[in-house]
């Protein structure tokens, strides 16, 4: 037997902004995730599974730990230059030079689209997020209708040379490991365990594609790095394509009845 939560409910919320997606929603699990753990304890010993809809571990763009005053160095990134001339703390419009340009499959037919949504830079601690871009046939472009000071950073005035780089934030709205960092394998473990501890049925990895921005093989790495760390049978599910690196358990019928009642 199992009881499903759609994230709306034991999360409060569906994309996290600024708290870790593991994070319970307090209304229902006052005590946190000890409460939540001792939920999923009372639950098997009914001999039941708690079952959850849950994010692929996406990171809100004011995550107190990954986005703090100094965003994490293993984000997943687009492009990586420096700032091409000084600016204020107040400039909305900046101009940056590529150094050693990182390509990604999506470079080509994507680049700067809505999807994976390439229109946040990082230059220095700062986060900023901007309108348009234009290239300016030298190896620069200028950045327009830059919006300062995104999410936790703090604008700043910034001096020429400073190492830029452009942060993937999935539908304009969160961040996500680079595949091939130990911050993934760090959130993975994170993952994993949390299912653990609350005695979960179904490992749900919604919104899959928050760990293919980088390089296509992230979300079958990522998938691959959270089962590491599951120590009992779980199933796998997601709103995408089938699931790969693991997760065989839903080809047993054991537990098969374990599918996620929303798909």
């Amino acid at each position: 037997s199992k009881l499903y939560m759609h994230l709306n409910s034991w999360g409060g919320r569906y994309w996290a902004n600024d708290r870790d997606n593991l994070e319970g929603n307090h209304d229902i699990f006052p005590g946190g995730r000890k409460d939540m753990e001792a939920f999923g304890q009372l639950l098997k010993n009914k001999d039941m599974q708690l079952t959850l809809r849950s994010i692929s571990y996406a990171l809100g763009g004011k995550h107190p730990e990954y986005l703090g005053e100094t965003p994490d160095a293993q984000l997943a990134t687009w492009w990586k230059g420096k700032l091409a001339t000084d600016i204020s703390s107040q400039a909305t419009e900046i101009i940056v030079t590529e150094t050693n340009e990182q390509r990604t499959e999506f470079d080509t037919n994507y680049r700067w689209d809505n999807i994976f949504n390439r229109k946040c830079i990082q230059i220095g601690n700062e986060l900023i997020t901007f309108k348009s871009f234009v290239d300016n046939g030298d190896k620069t472009w200028t950045l327009k209708g830059c919006k300062r000071g995104f999410g936790n950073s703090l604008a700043t005035h910034h001096q020429a040379d400073v190492p830029a780089r452009g942060l993937y934030r999935i539908y304009g709205i969160a961040f996500a490991p680079d595949p091939d960092s130990d911050l993934m394998k760090e959130m993975a473990k994170n993952f994993g365990e949390f299912h653990n501890d609350i005695n979960a049925g179904i490992v749900n990895f919604d919104a899959l594609e928050v760990h293919e921005m980088m390089y296509n093989y992230g979300d079958t790495k990522f998938m691959g790095e959270v089962y590491k760390h599951i120590k009992t049978p779980m199933h796998g599910s997601t709103s995408g394509p089938e699931l790969t690196w693991g997760f065989i358990e839903g080809m047993f019928n054991s537990v098969k009845m374990a599918e996620d009642p929303w798909r």
